[in-house]
């Protein structure tokens, strides 16, 4: 159930980023402050993109878990800034065994096909995907968010930010 809204600013630019192809850049850009446990890197090869989820933390004993939450929170989050209608996601990765709710990830993940014990997690999709314009993306608000995002990556800065400070003390 996380949406866009529960990401703050960094939401805000999402949302009013002119395609899903700019709000996934700026989502890899700010990972380190909307999610310090994950690293997401872009490949896009002829019609194929594939979006990459790396651990930077280690999540076992609830490896599983975190990536469903993190998986499950970016198709939430890509669906609601493309629309109705289906995504042209042609399959998931992740790099656990199957739970034993596994069966139940047909409606999880809309009939995606998933794959399991894969090395790292993957999403990959149509690259057309990446052109889809978002809905009611603003081109002014998109400027403003731009500008306040800039600020907050400054009191975030790598000498003293929280997320510095958490990951040096870890």
């Amino acid at each position: 159930n996380t949406g866009i809204a529960q990401m703050g600013a960094i939401g805000f630019l999402l949302q009013n980023s002119p395609t899903i192809g700019a709000a996934l850049d700026v989502l890899i850009r700010h990972c380190d402050s909307i999610a310090p446990g994950w690293d997401f890197k872009l490949q896009v090869e002829g019609d194929e993109g594939t979006l990459t989820v790396t651990e930077t933390l280690p999540m076992a004993p609830l490896r599983g878990f975190a990536h469903e939450v993190t998986l499950a929170t970016l198709d939430n989050q890509t669906r609601a800034l493309h629309g109705p209608g289906s995504l042209p996601i042609r399959r998931i990765e992740v790099p656990f065994p199957p739970p034993p709710h596994a069966s139940e990830y047909g409606s999880f993940f809309h009939d995606v096909p998933v794959s399991f014990d894969r090395p790292v997690a993957k999403v990959v999709f149509d690259s057309a995907l990446l052109q889809a314009k978002v809905r009611f993306a603003d081109p002014a608000t998109l400027q403003l968010a731009e500008k306040f995002c800039a600020e907050l990556i400054l009191l975030d800065s790598p000498e003293g930010g929280l997320v510095s400070q958490v990951r040096r003390l870890l």
